[in-house]
């Protein structure tokens, strides 16, 4: 699934430190993943933020829900993924009906 990634800057031009990585799904809004971020390290709560989304993997198609979460709805190729890997069926098939016993 989609991760957000959380950082603690402590002034401007200061390393970000305190860095985790959550899985979205795992929370119901983005406000609850970042109170789980926050509560996770401890310390003051910041006085600002900064949110950034990532953009999805290419060929994932998104969108944004109404309480923040981002949402994979579909592919745009056919691209799957089996035991880890990512399999493109569409190289595969090319590379079958370039063989000489495979009829099409």
């Amino acid at each position: 699934g989609t991760n957000a990634r959380f950082g603690m800057v402590a002034e401007p031009g200061a390393a970000v430190a305190a860095v985790e990585q959550l899985t979205c799904g795992d929370f119901p809004s983005l406000e609850k993943a970042v109170e789980a971020y926050l509560d996770g390290v401890g310390g003051e709560r910041p006085k600002a933020a900064c949110l950034a989304v990532a953009g999805p993997v290419t060929g994932d198609r998104v969108r944004f829900l109404e309480n923040g979460i981002v949402q994979f709805v579909g592919r745009t190729d056919r691209q799957v993924k089996i035991r880890g890997y990512r399999i493109e069926p569409d190289a595969i098939e090319h590379l079958l009906n370039q063989h000489e016993e495979i009829a099409i």
